[in-house]
């Protein structure tokens, strides 16, 4: 059809268009008064409820409910990654190109991090993930330069990917939450600040010469190709603390009778992934795929994490849907065989 708001509704399954579009249709239509073409928000959310609608119909609608209560813990995540970085790395650069007084541009995604979790605890919702949105496209930015190169000084693409798999699942933020939801990417923030501060006796197991989590040597910011460098072993502390997190939420609503925290920590086994990228290429099997393509560089390291997120984010729900089609299944053929044997 030519009717624009119908056009978007490609996003659904066939079956919902068939039965409801022109309902949903006319619906839009009417809330847009004289408007002959969606805005981009209304556009936006006919595209979510029709991805929604698609994840429902194999049997993953938990999903839905869950990636928003992911992106708080996500959030939480970034916010002590930044909080890390600004401290020990950020504000001390060592030499060399730089970002003005810091140590590379990621700073912009740092701080951008920072605005977003107290837009999150302010005011929740559209305005907290347009701050997440703006600050996904400078760390997109920083990544890019690596590619092309500039007057500034960016980091190893194994720093970049983690950060940005977790600011796409921050892009789901909800508008309505309750106030600890809120406030749990600021207390991981100043609980960083403490940690920084205190410096409890932390090491990364690293060599002597790369110095410690909170006086590292000079050099080692984004330095390749080890997760027990000082700079790269806060992400392995982020993948631990979010898997506790994660395993932590799912206990507590299945005591509640609840699935929620199980699709959250399916949900999460995404980012956990990715944030244990450089621990994962130096694992089989994915060291020896991902060292087939290229030498040992920052390029393998990136494979090797991007392995284990199609891994989570791919293998894991296709196993949920067909254990979930087992499931189906096998309970048709039971009250079938009821059925026959009643009626015998």
């Amino acid at each position: 059809m030519s009717d624009p708001y119908y056009r978007l509704l490609f996003a659904y399954p066939r079956r919902y268009r068939r039965e409801r579009g022109r309902e949903l249709v006319d619906m839009y239509r009417e809330l847009s008064g004289d408007r002959r073409r969606p805005t981009v928000s209304e556009a936006a959310d006919l595209i979510v409820g029709g991805i929604r609608e698609r994840v429902r119909a194999v049997g993953l609608g938990g999903l839905s409910r869950a990636v928003p209560a992911a992106s708080v813990f996500t959030l939480a995540a970034l916010t002590g990654l930044s909080v890390y970085y600004l401290l020990v790395f950020e504000l001390h650069p060592a030499g060399g190109e730089s970002f003005g007084p810091f140590a590379s541009i990621y700073v912009c995604a740092y701080l951008g991090w920072l605005v977003t979790a107290v837009t999150a605890a302010v005011v929740p919702g559209r305005l907290a993930r347009t701050s997440a949105a703006v600050t996904l496209a400078l760390l997109a930015g920083a990544i890019a330069l690596r590619f092309v190169g500039g007057p500034w000084n960016t980091l190893h693409l194994y720093m970049g990917l983690p950060l940005a798999v977790l600011g796409v699942i921050t892009l789901a933020l909800p508008a309505a939450t309750s106030w600890t939801a809120r406030m749990a990417p600021l207390a991981v923030a100043a609980a960083t600040v403490f940690t920084v501060v205190v410096r409890p006796p932390l090491g990364s197991d690293g060599p002597a010469m790369m110095g410690t989590l909170w006086e590292p040597g000079a050099g080692t910011y984004g330095m390749c190709c080890s997760y027990e460098v000082p700079s790269s072993y806060p992400l392995h502390l982020a993948a631990i603390a979010l898997l506790i997190a994660g395993v932590t939420a799912a206990l507590f609503h299945a005591w509640r009778g609840s699935s929620r925290g199980a699709w959250t920590l399916l949900v999460l086994a995404t980012p956990i992934a990715a944030l244990a990228t450089m621990w994962l290429s130096e694992v089989e099997p994915f060291r020896s795929v991902s060292s087939r393509f290229t030498g040992w560089n920052e390029i393998t390291v990136c494979i090797a994490g991007i392995l284990g997120i199609l891994l989570a984010a791919v293998g894991l729900p296709a196993a949920v849907v067909l254990l979930t089609a087992a499931r189906r299944i096998t309970s048709a053929i039971s009250s079938f065989r009821k059925a026959r044997s009643r009626s015998a």
